[in-house]
């Protein structure tokens, strides 16, 4: 079954034929750790203490068959990721890319539109070029000043 396929392998090395699938997407909807010094999870964007602002979408992981990389899939996956947190009213999608990673790197910055390197990511901080992975991010709503 789907659920044995994903809970032996872990969703890091998801076998994706035993799964029966074609791909996925793995995040989860949280505070942004720089307003508020920690990170916690972001259970409702309507809580008068919780401005929505402040939440954010963290993509974990996106994955596609091999087979049916290059058909548009991964951009549908990021598209309907993205609508769905505008609706749920989050700032932004935040990802984690390893420089190394040459085609998802590509895919972020030029295929989608509106992904950049990240205020936070350690290439914007002294030493910053020791690290092997890039923050990127995609601002979906804009802060009312």
């Amino acid at each position: 079954s789907s659920e044995t396929a994903l809970s032996k392998k872990g969703y890091g090395d998801v076998d994706l034929k035993a799964a029966n699938l074609v791909g996925f997407i793995h995040y989860r909807h949280e505070f942004d750790s720089q307003d508020n010094g920690e990170e916690q999870e972001c259970e409702h964007n309507n809580t008068p203490s919780l401005p929505p602002t402040l939440c954010q979408t963290y993509l974990y992981e996106l994955q596609i068959k091999p087979t049916l990389q290059k058909c548009g899939l991964g951009h549908r996956l990021m598209t309907i990721l993205e609508l769905s947190s505008q609706k749920s009213k989050m700032s932004k999608v935040v990802l984690t890319v390893f420089k190394a990673n040459q085609r998802a790197m590509k895919f972020y910055l030029e295929k989608l539109k509106g992904y950049g390197v990240d205020e936070m990511s350690p290439s914007n901080f002294v030493n910053g070029d020791e690290y092997d992975y890039e923050i990127l991010s995609k601002v979906l709503v804009k802060k009312s000043r």
